[in-house]
């Protein structure tokens, strides 16, 4: 069974580790960084979002995304690289509209 390393030992080899990392960029590492975002990672991404999920309760889920890839995803690489470039999210957009949907009788029963 492997011996248990103490608090110290631990904060050693992570010392070590984080030294071996350059303190500034090297061009390549920067040129990844400020590269337009592409079409594959954009899809990347969307392909390793968790099934079952969205932003919110009144968003669309993952599923859709991954679904219509095909057919939204020229839009939506636009919409995101709009977004990085301007540094802010379009008006409408960090809000949700909620609408009752009633069921069949009175609308003027809230029970319906």
């Amino acid at each position: 069974m492997a011996k248990k390393k103490s608090p110290n030992q631990l904060k050693l080899r992570y010392n070590r580790v984080f030294i071996s990392i350059p303190h500034k960029l090297l061009e390549t590492m920067n040129g990844y960084l400020v590269k337009p975002l592409s079409k594959e990672e954009l899809y990347l991404v969307t392909k390793a979002l968790p099934n079952g999920k969205s932003l919110s309760p009144y968003e669309i889920i993952v599923e859709f995304y991954k679904y219509f890839w095909y057919l939204i995803r020229e839009d939506f690489l636009k919409m995101i690289q709009e977004i990085i470039k301007v540094k802010s999210l379009p008006n409408g957009m960090n809000m949700v509209l909620i609408t009752l949907v009633f069921e069949v009788g009175d609308k003027g029963n809230l029970s319906n």
